[in-house]
């Protein structure tokens, strides 16, 4: 049975989360983390190291290519770590 106060925000169109995008959300995270902890660490410092020198040597600036270079290799690094976590990504998105 539902509260009055769930009945309340039900009626004013606040709509709780589906379980099936708690199960998305869940295992995009295990993912994600599991990519993280099979090299995306280590891939995030080599490409903020790469960013940074590239980043000063075409003077775009220091701590921007850092910034970049640390994104990029973190992308690449989790999906080499777990190459399902890009399509975990998806999933939790498109999952109503």
């Amino acid at each position: 049975m539902l509260s009055e106060s769930a009945r309340t925000e039900i009626a004013a169109g606040v709509r709780p989360v589906s379980a099936k995008k708690d199960r998305a959300f869940e295992q995009m995270i295990w993912h994600i983390t599991n990519g993280w902890n099979r090299g995306g660490n280590v891939a995030t410092a080599v490409g903020a190291l790469a960013g940074l020198i590239v980043g000063c040597i075409v003077i775009v600036g220091c701590v921007w290519g850092a910034g970049v270079g640390a994104a990029i290799g973190a992308v690449v690094g989790i999906n080499n770590g777990d190459p399902r976590a890009g399509q975990a990504i998806l999933n939790w998105i498109n999952t109503p």
